[in-house]
């Protein structure tokens, strides 16, 4: 969608609502895969996407164009609900995500299944080390290396200067570097 559509969209939605749903369907997978990488829970993610959309036709009259496309007010709501649910959530912890995540193909072969382990070992690692940064620094990584986002698009996303992007996410790399210098499946061999 253009830009220019997206204006009359959201023009379209202060007079009737089911114009939303355009925008819905033009950005719907995208939040929904960016919830989902940072929640790692299919069901939960539906919840916060369901939350996400909720706040978002309610404060629609709030949205104003300002050269930013629309996708990024709604990852900024996204990113707020996630923010909200993890600050509520007592029971979130590493060892959550890592068995929601994914499912591991067991295979009779030994090898294969030994790579399986191992792999998930290392995803574990990774998982924990991005679990210890702050929240902010988990977006930034997630739009980054998950959403793939340029930083000028993670700028407008988290309403951050790109240059408190980029060493924000200098320093979060150089963080998960060392937590995984520690684990043993990091280890050179």
């Amino acid at each position: 969608m253009t830009p220019e559509q997206e204006q009359e969209c959201i023009r379209a939605v202060a007079n009737n609502p089911e114009a939303f749903a355009k925008l819905y369907d033009d950005t719907y997978d995208r939040v929904f895969v960016y919830i989902l990488k940072r929640c790692g829970d299919y069901h939960l993610a539906q919840d916060i996407v369901a939350e996400t959309y909720l706040k978002a036709i309610k404060h629609i009259g709030k949205f104003r164009y300002t050269g930013k496309p629309f996708i990024a007010w709604l990852y900024r709501i996204a990113c707020n609900e996630l923010n909200m649910y993890f600050r509520k959530s007592l029971k979130y912890t590493c060892e959550e995500l890592e068995l929601h995540h994914e499912l591991i193909d067991y295979r009779s072969d030994v090898v294969a299944e030994y790579e399986a382990i191992e792999k998930g070992a290392e995803y574990a690692a990774m998982r924990s080390a991005l679990a210890r940064l702050s929240g902010i620094d988990q977006h930034i990584i997630t739009l980054k290396f998950f959403e793939e986002k340029t930083i000028p698009e993670i700028s407008d996303i988290l309403d951050l200067k790109e240059g408190t992007v980029k060493s924000r996410l200098s320093r979060a790399l150089r963080k998960i570097e060392k937590q995984l210098q520690r684990s043993p499946q990091f280890a050179i061999r």
